[in-house]
């Protein structure tokens, strides 16, 4: 495993891929992740959120702007996440990120909560990632804390949405209460959701965590690919397609990070202005 020091700190870069259904792993050159945190204010109260009782702070472009541009000179950047808090509440930071970063990276991707989705009706947001944690809007409202609704409706973007579900006992929990959310997806045209397993950061997230492992489809599911990093025990991912009961194809994937050291390990976080 090789490593790479950016401003006194040191990454690790995983320098090979996945193991794809149980082949051996090809070597790749190697790479970051950045995850850009735009602000850690967010009208949502979510139980199993990182940024609880953290100090708002006001994002600073030009900092992110220089170390990007230096971080893009060094390394090969695999992907870019720009979230929060909720970073629509950094309306024009955001953009100003987004027309800063195109182009130089594989991936970009906005992460929200989906309460202010119109502010990404934009054509410089090629991919969101929605927060949506149960198929019923009453029950989805109750996760968040707050009343979110179903954005959806009347959206012009959803080619671009994957929605993003987290396993919390209670909730989805279950096959059945995956096959809702699947059938969510498919009724409101979305075609992508993962479903994750809960960070244990705190008390309610360790005592109400679900394996993505503890899914187990029947014959209504193809599974197609099985990914996991070539070292035992770090991280595992599969992929599946769901034909809905309206008919329509909704594609699928479960990550389960079992050692949360490996997330860090090759991924930056730019976050409060510095490096995390």
């Amino acid at each position: 495993m090789k490593s790479f020091v950016f401003r006194e700190r040191v990454f690790k870069l995983f320098s090979f891929g996945c193991s794809c259904n149980g082949q051996e792993p090809k070597e790749r050159e190697p790479f970051v992740d950045l995850t850009v945190v735009l602000t850690n204010y967010c009208n949502a109260k979510c139980r199993f959120c990182l940024n609880e009782g953290r100090k708002r702070f006001s994002f600073d472009f030009d900092l992110f702007r220089h170390m990007f541009d230096e971080l893009s000179e060094k390394i090969c950047i695999n992907k870019i996440g720009l979230t929060g808090g909720e970073p629509t509440f950094e309306e024009e930071n955001l953009f100003r990120c987004l027309d800063h970063v195109r182009g130089r990276c594989g991936l970009i991707t906005v992460n929200t909560n989906g309460s202010r989705l119109k502010v990404l009706e934009d054509d410089r947001v090629e991919r969101i990632s929605i927060s949506r944690h149960h198929f019923d809007n009453e029950k989805n409202d109750e996760i968040f804390g707050v009343k979110i609704g179903n954005p959806l409706v009347g959206f012009s973007g959803k080619k671009k949405v994957i929605l993003s579900c987290n396993l919390i006992r209670g909730y989805v929990d279950s096959v059945d209460g995956a096959y809702g959310m699947l059938d969510f997806a498919a009724e409101n045209g979305i075609s992508e959701v993962a479903f994750v397993g809960l960070m244990k950061n705190n008390d309610f997230s360790k005592e109400n965590i679900i394996s993505p492992s503890l899914l187990n489809f029947g014959k209504d599911v193809l599974k197609y690919r099985e990914l996991s990093y070539h070292t035992s025990g770090v991280c595992e991912c599969s992929n599946h397609s769901y034909v809905s009961k309206s008919g329509k194809m909704v594609m699928f994937f479960m990550r389960h990070t079992k050692d949360h050291e490996f997330d860090k390990g090759s991924r930056i976080v730019w976050a409060n202005n510095r490096i995390m």
